[in-house]
């Protein structure tokens, strides 16, 4: 037998609604020389009162469950927590559905197409950028319209030559013996006078000639000499020993721990002493 459930679940229902769906004019008097269809009235009018008795119990239910949360969430003290019941029947919000739902593919894909051109703008806008950049370097240009020439005094150095006395340039130069020539007629008056490499190397002979019209006395030139030797030998020393590097850092290591393990066991004699 057919009825309508949504019906009993929402309240009680006519008589015509529960009755069941068949047609009871082709069916003969039975036994006791009633007609069919008095009995199905009657069968009607039975399930008819049992449905209203099962809606109103399922009404009462439902109200007491309804007082019984209400209580519950009354007594409960802490205001920021809440029942697990009210938790596991709340209704979640949905995600937008731009990013989850499939439904709509031609808006996917429009949104898609929109997202590429957008990439696409941001690429052709740094490309247009980048040669208007390349542009406007082209069009600056850097020059130099004059040359200022210093000249530093002369004094003793200690780098490391090869032979004899070294000289260097001072620190400060003479303010009053400053010059400033024009770029391109500096060039040219000098282009044929410049020397070579090999001419701007200077015998140890003219630097001591040198030194010694600066004002500089032997014994100063022989001390300056001396250091100069024992920063070079020193420098071949550090070359040729390059490649014991490892085996030297290997021995340091040895030496740190050694150091460790000796003093470890002069605090472990100590506090034995102290023990005692």
């Amino acid at each position: 037998m057919d009825f309508d459930a949504d019906c009993m679940a929402s309240g009680p229902c006519s008589e015509k609604e529960i009755r069941p769906e068949m047609d009871v004019s082709d069916i003969h008097p039975n036994g006791n020389g009633e007609h069919a269809s008095d009995s199905v009235k009657k069968m009607n009018g039975s399930f008819l009162e049992t449905s209203k008795l099962s809606v109103l119990a399922l009404a009462d239910t439902t109200v007491l469950a309804e007082d019984i949360s209400d209580c519950d969430l009354e007594d409960d003290e802490s205001p920021g927590i809440e029942d697990e019941d009210a938790e596991r029947f709340q209704v979640r919000e949905v995600p937008d559905a731009k990013r989850l739902s499939s439904s709509d593919p031609g808006k996917l894909k429009s949104d898609a197409n929109t997202a590429n051109l957008d990439g696409g703008d941001r690429g052709t806008r740094s490309c247009m950028k980048n040669e208007q950049t390349a542009k406007s370097s082209k069009g600056r240009r850097l020059g130099f319209a004059t040359l200022t020439v210093r000249e530093y005094p002369r004094v003793l150095g200690d780098n490391v030559c090869m032979i004899g006395a070294p000289i260097s340039l001072a620190w400060e130069h003479d303010p009053e013996n400053v010059q400033i020539y024009d770029l391109v007629e500096y060039d040219e008056a000098v282009k044929s006078t410049r020397r070579t490499q090999t001419e701007l190397k200077m015998p140890s002979k003219h630097r001591e000639k040198l030194l010694r019209e600066m004002g500089y006395t032997g014994r100063e030139i022989q001390e300056a000499v001396k250091k100069s030797n024992i920063a070079r030998n020193h420098r071949k020393r550090t070359v040729e020993m390059l490649k014991m590097q490892p085996l030297h850092e290997a021995f340091e290591k040895l030496g740190r721990f050694g150091k460790k393990v000796s003093g470890r066991k002069k605090d472990d004699i100590l506090n034995y002493k102290k023990s005692i």
